[in-house]
């Protein structure tokens, strides 16, 4: 998968630690990872070393004198955009961090860290945007969420966010490092991360901190310590009226905080563990990183009393609400800090590895799976079928097949032509296979695999599959569909559903050109295929060992194509580059309307088109509780000639409706509400020319019947 990351900028902020953090554990798991950035005041890379396997695209951000900060944010979004746009076409998935660069890089994935309030129309605008705009929202936190529920109604993915915990549980025994800061400081610390900003609540932390050597003087001694610094935000204001705060609680106490601006990222986690307390009184989060990071140093925490810290941190830190809950919870953990361990276990929990797994799962939301392999081959969909089933099945493996329609036929066909033992289990047209008589088969026949087609356009049926699904994982036995008619406007959960491998096409209902088709292999399913491996000469090294019966197909061999796809990069075959870019787009467009949307759009103009059929007369084919949503097939009316209706339609009023093939050719005509077409006018249109055709065939119908009916559906 090529993922680009996107941040608004290359200095220690919380949300570029998380870009990069995440960059490099989807990285780790194999994936291609690019991080987009602004390179302000000439920067050329981030504040901290990358892992090499990420791409680090810093867009050139000159600064212009004079520019206030709403001109500033405008001009950050129209650089990254401009930027960006030229190279967007490569990455399968784009995923912005922050609300400037989710504005330049519209439409995407979007992670909502935290909502802000703003007063200035251009930074309102770009909030709003940000929220709205994206194809696909993460938050890294269930408060955040049940924020964007409340204010917008929308409901975003939750991924918590890593914890490099293990750097920051190391630096409690460097010694030196430790030893450093105290040098430095000269005394012990309270210690506040994140610069002097509003959000943060340094000034109220600064009030809480002489409140504290107010009522009790023995700790004057400790010092107020505040790290970081840098933002695109213009906070001159603020940091002028906590100077001068600070200045005269100095003369009152004594004492004046050190202000340490930037800190360099490798001196990082020795200043957080030499900390008697982290100070951590924001007024907003998202998840609360530097809090986490100082329970995986050891260090007692203190935060503001927020939702989302309860929600993510639990009982391991002391909450306070206000300044004088402030200044008593600082001086509790100044003199009793408490057990360490219940802290250091939780950051411990939260690892990168398991968040980048769970972007992973969202990236692969279109098959609602959590297959590492999920990928493309190049080819038709019937290139996705016989990938599928030439990789997993040997001459003389036993598969069932059940038969509702030609589909099913033609996977009996390729299984046959694979060299397997087939069997059937078939019902008439128009029917669906019951779960009883695929368990019935199952155990009768024992086969190495099932193989069934979701939606069957030849006869409009969708068969049922989480029976099938359970009786396959109970026996034993793996599970394949072909769903290329029906993704994407029918439901589909391939992993609910124990379906171990599933393709489509991308021209049904996901609206694209065919030629590309989409495929995901889960574990069981992957194992088989592994075991058959044998990567071709020229290609193969000394630790490419022949396993098992060689894949009779070299093209559709999907033991290298994963391979391909995956972290290797083998270098099996030259990718259709145009189908890829195709896929991609209506993977966006699908995701960017969201899954059950689009599913739901399928079923609404799937029944109006249902109603007008029936409301103009027509006998509608087969067992109408389950036909597929996008296509409905009806009987043609005796005396009328089905081809030349059709051609009439074609012709008149350029529209294309099917007949069928097999026993129903001639029988029946298709009418498709699928892809791009499953829309209002299209229904409506093709049932005024329907009608239009039948009056002058000499069918008796009801003026208007067809469109009434479905106007109905949509009322």
């Amino acid at each position: 998968m090529r993922i680009a990351l996107l941040t608004y900028s290359t200095k220690p902020r919380g949300g570029v630690v998380h870009t990069l953090a995440l960059a490099e554990a989807l990285a780790a798991l194999g994936e291609s990872v690019d991080v987009w950035t602004l390179g302000r005041g000439g920067d050329t890379t981030f504040f901290r070393a990358v892992d090499p396997r990420v791409g680090v695209r810093a867009v050139p951000f000159p600064e212009v004198d004079g520019e206030d900060v709403g001109e500033r944010i405008v001009r950050s979004i129209e650089v990254l955009r401009s930027a960006f746009a030229a190279e967007r076409d490569r990455y399968d998935v784009v995923h912005a961090q922050d609300c400037i660069s989710a504005n330049a890089a519209l439409p995407c994935v979007r992670t909502i860290h935290h909502l802000d309030t703003f007063t200035t129309p251009a930074l309102v605008a770009c909030h709003e945007r940000a929220v709205v705009e994206p194809s696909t929202r993460v938050c890294v936190s269930a408060a955040v969420a049940e924020e964007v529920r409340r204010g917008w109604g929308l409901e975003p993915a939750v991924i918590a966010n890593g914890v490099d915990a293990a750097r920051f549980a190391a630096a409690a025994t460097d010694h030196e490092g430790r030893a450093g800061w105290r040098r430095h400081i000269g005394a012990p610390y309270v210690l506040a991360l994140g610069g002097i900003e509003p959000r943060k609540g340094t000034l109220d932390l600064l009030e809480a901190y002489a409140a504290m050597v107010r009522s009790q003087p023995d700790l004057g001694h400790v010092r107020l310590v505040l790290g970081g610094g840098e933002t695109l935000f213009d906070y001159r204001d603020y940091r002028a009226a906590f100077d001068a705060r600070a200045a005269e609680l100095a003369e009152e106490l004594g004492t004046q905080p050190v202000v340490l601006g930037p800190v360099e990222d490798t001196a990082l986690p020795s200043l957080v563990a030499e900390a008697s307390a982290l100070g951590f009184v924001s007024t907003k989060e998202g998840f609360g990183l530097a809090a986490m990071e100082a329970l995986a140093a050891g260090v007692p925490v203190v935060a503001r009393d927020l939702p989302v810290l309860r929600e993510v941190l639990g009982t391991t830190v002391s909450f306070a609400a206000d300044v004088p809950a402030i200044a008593g919870a600082l001086a509790a953990a100044l003199r009793t800090p408490g057990d360490p361990a219940p802290g250091q276990a939780l950051a411990g929990s939260y690892t990168w590895e398991r968040a980048a797994r769970a972007h992973l799962a969202l990236y692969r939301e279109v098959f609602r799976t959590d297959n590492e392999h999920t990928l493309l081959v190049d080819g038709t969909s019937r290139a996705g079928i016989e990938a599928a089933l030439v990789s997993l099945l040997e001459p003389g493996d036993r598969v069932l097949v059940p038969v509702l329609g030609r589909f099913g036929h033609l996977l009996v066909e390729i299984a046959e032509r694979c060299g397997a033992e087939v069997h059937t289990v078939e019902v008439p047209w128009g029917e669906v296979v019951p779960d009883e008589a695929v368990e019935d088969a199952v155990r009768r026949v024992r086969p190495r695999l099932v193989a069934a087609v979701q939606g069957d356009t030849s006869t409009t049926m969708c068969q049922p599959l989480s029976g099938i699904g359970e009786i396959c994982r109970r026996e034993g036995v793996l599970l394949y569909v072909d769903a290329t008619a029906s993704l994407g406007g029918n439901p589909f959960e391939t992993d609910a559903w124990g379906i171990d491998v599933a393709s489509a096409g991308l021209q049904k209902c996901l609206g694209g050109p065919s030629g590309s088709a989409p495929i995901t292999i889960g574990p069981r399913a992957v194992e088989v295929i592994e075991g058959r491996k044998h990567v071709e000469a020229g290609l193969r090294t000394d630790d490419d060992r022949p396993r098992g019966t060689r894949i009779a197909s070299n093209y559709l061999d999907l033991a290298q194509i994963m391979d391909y796809w995956g972290p290797r990069r083998l270098n099996h075959h030259t990718e259709a580059t145009t189908m890829l870019y195709g896929a991609r787009a209506c993977a966006q467009v699908l995701l960017e309307e969201g899954l059950d949307q689009a599913i739901e759009r399928h079923r609404l103009h799937g029944t109006a088109m249902l109603e007008g059929v029936r409301g103009l007369g027509l006998e509608v084919f087969g067992d109408v509780e389950h036909k597929m949503t996008n296509v409905v097939a009806v009987h043609i009316p005796d005396g009328v000639d089905g081809d030349a209706a059709r051609a009439t339609m074609l012709e008149d009023f350029g529209i294309e409706i099917g007949t069928s093939f097999g026993p129903l050719h001639g029988r029946v005509w298709r009418i498709g509400t699928m892809g791009w077409n499953a829309r209002r006018d299209a229904v409506l249109t093709t049932l005024a020319a329907l009608e239009a055709v039948l009056r002058a065939a000499g069918v008796p119908v009801t003026a208007g019947g067809g469109t009434g009916a479905a106007s109905e559906v949509y009322a």
